[in-house]
C-alpha cells in the first residue's frame, strides 16, 4: 500500500478555531453546543466537515438575529383540542361566534382588532367586536389596518358593534351599572342573547366579573365565581390550572370546594386531562399544616368522590407537573400570578448577568437569544392569553390588561376552545345535579 502524500487541504481559519475553543471554556453555553464541540472532534481532520459545521452555525445565528421564533402559549390546545392548524382550510360552517371587548385593555382598541383579525384567519371562529367608533376608526387609521378590516367585514369574519363609553381600567367595578351601553356589558348581552357562544375582554377585571354576574348571572351551585389562570409546569405539554387568582380575597371552605369541581370540569373537557388531580395550596404536604381555611378545606376536598384529590400542594409544587388543578384564596392566587408575571423578565436578566462579558460575550449572546426568548415567554404569564371566569352562565374569558395581538389570539383559541367543548353543558349539569361525574354529550 503506497504511503500517503501530504495533506494538501486547506487548514480550518485561525478565527474557527478561535471560536470552537472559545465554546469549549464557556460553560454559560455548554448545553447549545455540546453537538458542535462533538461534531468539531469528529471532524478534526476533515477541513471540509469543520468549514461546513462552521457555517451550519453560522446560519443558525443569522436565522435567531433576523428571523426569530414567535412562540404560541397556547400552541398545544390548537395541536390537541381539535383546532385546526395554520395551513388547514377552515370550514365557514363550523365558526362559532365570539364577543370581544374591543374597548378593554391599555392598548385598545388597535391591538385588540388586530388579534381579532389574526384570529380570524387561524381559528373557527366570527367575531362580533364591540367598540366606540370614533375611537376604533381613529385606530384602525393609524394602524393601517382598514383593508384587512374591510375584507374580514366582508367574508363575515367580523361584524363591528358601535358602543357607549367603556369602563376605564381605573375605574371600580360597580360603573358597569351606571354605564348600561358599555363595549363589556354589550358583549355580555350578545352571549346572553345567544348571538355569542364566548365572551373576551382585557378590561378591568372587576368590572368584566361584575358585569358578567349582572348579565349573565351565577351558576346555581356556585357561591362566588372564580377566575381560573393557567400556569406552566416543567412539561412543556402540561398546563396546571390555578384558581381563584383575584376574585375572592377572602374565602369559605365551601368556595374552594366548589373551585375544585369547576377545575376538574374545565381541565377535563378543555384540556383533555382524563384524570385531573386536584390540589389544595398549602405551606405543607401534611393535612395537619395550613390556616384555619387550609384545614377545614382539606376533609371537604379529601371525602369529594367525584374528582381525585391530590393533597396538599406546597408552592413548590404548583410548576411540577403533579397537580393539573390547584385552589386557593384570590389573596394567593393573586400573590401567585403577579410573581410568576415577574419570573420571565428576571430570569433573563440574570442569565445575560452570567454571560461572558465584551466581544466573546455577544456572539455567545447572539446563539443563546432565541432559547432566552422562548424561556421568557414559557414563564410570561400574559402570553398565555387569558384566565376563564369560571362560575357564571357562561364562556368569559379575562385576558391581560397589557394584551397585543398574540395575546388576544391566544385568549380567542381559550374562548374558542371552552365554548366547543361542552364545558357549560356540564357545568349546568354540575348545577342542577350536583354530579358533573360523566361529561355531557356535545353536538
Amino acid at each position: 500500500m503506497p504511503p500517503k502524500g501530504p495533506d494538501k487541504r486547506a487548514k480550518p481559519s485561525r478565527a474557527i478555531r478561535r471560536l470552537v475553543i472559545w465554546y469549549r471554556r464557556n460553560a454559560a453555553v455548554t448545553s447549545l453546543v455540546d453537538s458542535a464541540t462533538s461534531a468539531a472532534s469528529s471532524a478534526a481532520n476533515t477541513a471540509g466537515n469543520v468549514a461546513g459545521t462552521a457555517t451550519s452555525v453560522a446560519g443558525n445565528m443569522a436565522n435567531t438575529v433576523l428571523q426569530p421564533l414567535v412562540f404560541d402559549p397556547l400552541r398545544r390546545l390548537q395541536r390537541g383540542l381539535g383546532g385546526p392548524g395554520e395551513d388547514t382550510p377552515i370550514n365557514d360552517a363550523d365558526r362559532l361566534w365570539v364577543a370581544v371587548d374591543g374597548m378593554g385593555g391599555d392598548y385598545a382598541p388597535g391591538p385588540i382588532l388586530e388579534g381579532c383579525l389574526r384570529a380570524v384567519e387561524l381559528l373557527p371562529l366570527r367575531v362580533r367586536f364591540v367598540a366606540e367608533a370614533a375611537l376604533l376608526q381613529a385606530a384602525v387609521t393609524a394602524m393601517g389596518l382598514q383593508d384587512e378590516l374591510n375584507e374580514a367585514v366582508a367574508r363575515g369574519l367580523i361584524e363591528l358593534v358601535a358602543s357607549g363609553p367603556s369602563v376605564g381600567m381605573d375605574e371600580e367595578a360597580t360603573v358597569v351599572r351606571k354605564k348600561r351601553d358599555a363595549s363589556i356589558n354589550m358583549a355580555m348581552d350578545l352571549v346572553k342573547q345567544g348571538q355569542a357562544t364566548a365572551v373576551y375582554s382585557a378590561g378591568n377585571s372587576g368590572a368584566v366579573m361584575a358585569s358578567a354576574i349582572f348579565r349573565l348571572g351565577r351558576l346555581k351551585s356556585i357561591d362566588r365565581p372564580a377566575i381560573g389562570a393557567l400556569f406552566p409546569t416543567k412539561d412543556t405539554e402540561q398546563q396546571v390550572l390555578v384558581l381563584d387568582v383575584g376574585a375572592n380575597m377572602d374565602c369559605k371552605p365551601a368556595y374552594l370546594h366548589q373551585w375544585a369541581l369547576l377545575g376538574h370540569i374545565y381541565s377535563r373537557d378543555v384540556l383533555q386531562v382524563a384524570q385531573p388531580r386536584i390540589g389544595l395550596v398549602n405551606i405543607g404536604e401534611e393535612e395537619c399544616k395550613g390556616n384555619e381555611l387550609c384545614l377545614r378545606t382539606y376533609p371537604l376536598l379529601a371525602e369529594e368522590k367525584r374528582f381525585v384529590f391530590a393533597g396538599n400542594c406546597e408552592g413548590r409544587d404548583i410548576l411540577s407537573g403533579q397537580f393539573d388543578v390547584v385552589v386557593c384564596d384570590g389573596f394567593t392566587g393573586n400573590v401567585l400570578l403577579k410573581f410568576l408575571e415577574s419570573v420571565g423578565s428576571v430570569l433573563l436578566d440574570v442569565i445575560k448577568e452570567e454571560l461572558p462579558r465584551g466581544r466573546r460575550g455577544k456572539v455567545g449572546s447572539a446563539f443563546l437569544i432565541n432559547n432566552l426568548r422562548r424561556i421568557k415567554k414559557r414563564l410570561d404569564h400574559a402570553e398565555h392569553g387569558g384566565a376563564l371566569l369560571l362560575g357564571v352562565d357562561g364562556v368569559c374569558v379575562i385576558g391581560h390588561g397589557s394584551s397585543k395581538a398574540l395575546s388576544v389570539l391566544s385568549a380567542l383559541r381559550l374562548a374558542h376552545s371552552a365554548a366547543s367543548h361542552g364545558v357549560m353543558a356540564n357545568l349546568h349539569a354540575l348545577s342542577e345535579t350536583g354530579s358533573p361525574i360523566e361529561p355531557v354529550a356535545c353536538d
